[in-house]
């Protein structure tokens, strides 16, 4: 459990989507799932081709995990244009 009060400290008050998910996802990974190598599980900015080209947060392959990061000041309940034409919420 320490483990996880010391990811949490670490990474409270963070919650910049662009600069910080690539080191938030390996740490978590590492540090709380104690992945020993967590970058052969993982991949980051994963092309998603629709009408045109979008790209997936991370995705862990082998489980089929898809993670779509959200900045800390990202309002969750509001509802966004999707790369298909759709609105819908991060929930959605």
């Amino acid at each position: 459990m320490n483990d996880v009060k010391k990811f949490v400290a670490q990474w409270s008050g963070g919650g910049y989507e662009k600069g910080e998910t690539h080191s938030f996802w390996l740490s978590f990974l590492r540090e709380v799932l104690r992945v020993s190598e967590p970058e052969k599980f993982i991949r980051f900015e994963v092309p998603v081709k629709l009408k045109h080209t979008s790209f997936i947060d991370a995705f862990l392959p082998d489980t089929k995990v898809i993670i779509e990061q959200k900045s800390l000041t990202e309002n969750l309940s509001q509802e966004k244009s999707q790369s298909d034409g759709s609105n819908l919420t991060p929930y959605e």
